[in-house]
């Protein structure tokens, strides 16, 4: 009879300690971080108390302990060790640590610079990219000079990136694996020129190894409506124009917006002095530069790798959300084409542009723009049609 007595008390008093004490543990997870990132730092000592564990290779940590207040310490050689009171509630808690270190990281620093001018570019968002492209705390805005700074950045693959009016103006792959790191930043810088035939002043831009104008040709020796066209004699157009008077053509707005539509014939000769229709190929080495992929430079029709036609097409303008970033700066405008049916058509849809290589007789190639999906296209056009024209510095 005693035992059964205390069998039962030991089962009233002792169980329902167990199930509470089970009831009562916390969990704590998180990860280890490089300060201002999220980049992984992997074995790093985590504890708290008595409860000690590590970080994995993915800065992944668990420690398990009472509900209550603690100090959670993360420390590993090379580091700053971190330390912070922390209030454990039963069940789970999460806590990211960040870790500062002056043996594992970088001070990247240097000076943006206008690629035509060499001045200092001022007021720029430089920053560095998280493994996932995401933006990390590790930024800075250039001075007055050109400066900019960035402290404790991560050994290793990193990406450095600048940004002008929220998009991305330069991008660089470093790899980073001293204490101080000197990056001196070309930027894409416009400037203008002027055509002595006609005092029409222009914006171009070098990007990468070649000179672009970055607006339309508008040189305008004779007009014409689109119901005129020819395979062997030049013809010019102005969108939504159909006279044959100059001057009135020049005060058009559409003219002084966005420039002249050539006929192949007229495209080929119209670019001033010092600058020439680009070739296919030199439509190829842009499209490079800009992201698309070497084997679909020379594919026929739409191509979306690296979303050229969005980094080439203008902020504005273009109907059905087809609007641009023009982060290139090379800012086309859907103007349209004047067919070889004797019309104007697909403004605000549509832009081609010329390249100087004949496909036959009747083609050429050339470039074009369209649509809410951010392609661009390289086709054979007739060369009758009326396309727009951006020369290349020789």
């Amino acid at each position: 009879m005693k035992q059964g007595v205390i069998i039962a008390l030991l089962t009233l008093f002792f169980f329902p300690v167990a199930c509470n004490k089970e009831r009562m543990t916390s969990e704590i997870t998180g990860w280890v971080y490089y300060a201002g990132t999220n980049i992984p730092v992997p074995l790093v000592k985590v504890y708290i108390d008595n409860e000690i564990t590590h970080s994995d290779e993915d800065g992944y940590y668990s420690l398990s302990q009472h509900p209550g207040n603690y100090y959670i310490t993360a420390e590993k050689e090379g580091f700053d060790t971190f330390s912070e009171e922390i209030r454990l509630l039963q069940g789970s808690n999460e806590k990211n640590i960040k870790m500062t270190s002056t043996s594992f990281t970088t001070l990247v620093y240097g000076v943006l610079r206008g690629n035509h001018t060499g001045l200092p570019q001022s007021g720029l968002r430089v920053l560095m990219l998280n493994p996932d492209d995401s933006e990390s705390a590790l930024h800075d805005v250039s001075d007055r000079e050109g400066n900019y700074y960035l402290p404790n950045v991560p050994h290793g693959e990193r990406m450095i990136v600048v940004i002008s009016n929220n998009v991305i103006i330069y991008q660089e792959q470093l790899e980073l694996d001293r204490h101080i790191y000197q990056l001196d930043i070309y930027l894409p810088e416009p400037f203008t020129f002027t055509d002595p035939r006609d005092n029409n002043e222009y914006w171009a831009l070098r990007i990468g190894d070649q000179t672009w104008m970055i607006e339309n040709l508008a040189w305008l020796p004779e007009v014409s409506g689109p119901r005129n066209g020819s395979y062997s004699d030049p013809y010019y157009y102005v969108p939504g124009y159909f006279g044959s008077a100059v001057a009135d053509a020049k005060a058009s707005k559409n003219y002084n917006n966005y420039g002249v539509l050539y006929n192949w014939e007229a495209a080929i000769v119209s670019c001033p002095d010092g600058w020439h229709l680009p070739g296919d190929s030199e439509w190829q080495e842009l499209e490079l530069f800009l992201g698309l992929g070497t084997f679909d430079t020379f594919s026929d029709g739409a191509r979306l790798e690296g979303e050229i036609g969005k980094k080439l097409k203008s902020e504005t303008g273009w109907n059905n959300n087809g609007n641009g970033d023009n982060s290139s700066m090379f800012n086309v405008y859907p103007v349209g084409t004047r067919f070889d049916n004797g019309e104007f058509d697909d403004f605000g849809y549509r832009a081609a542009l010329w390249s100087s290589t004949e496909s036959s007789q009747v083609f050429a190639w050339g470039r074009g723009l369209g649509g809410n999906v951010h392609w661009i296209d390289r086709d054979r056009y007739d060369r009758q049609n009326g396309l727009s024209v951006r020369c290349v510095r020789n």
